[in-house]
């Protein structure tokens, strides 16, 4: 359902949706992450993976690959720079998401 509202561009379900479940998981909050992305909110996607890491949910490369994704179209070096160097201290740089194919 989430997918569906995001693809709409109606966010505001996403996140009522997300508040009504009554257990959030990697997944859910990287839904909630890559909808504000796919919408161009990203400093609200900086803003929920802020979130997620003090909730303590598992990062997933999926997460990682979203976070940077709005880090970038925002120009946030930084703030790129640190979520970067925590896919490189979680080992997760070399899945299918990071590599790079030349």
């Amino acid at each position: 359902m989430m997918k569906g509202f995001s693809r709409r561009g109606d966010i505001s379900k996403c996140v009522e949706l997300f508040r009504m479940m009554p257990e959030k998981d990697d997944v859910t909050w990287t839904a909630m992450i890559s909808a504000f992305v796919i919408n161009g909110g990203y400093e609200e996607a900086i803003c929920w993976f802020h979130k997620m890491l003090r909730g303590g949910v598992c990062l997933t490369s999926y997460t990682f690959s979203s976070v940077l994704r709005a880090t970038a179209s925002l120009a946030a070096l930084v703030e790129g720079l640190q979520i970067h160097a925590g896919v490189v201290k979680t080992n997760m740089a070399m899945t299918c998401q990071f590599r790079t194919h030349w």
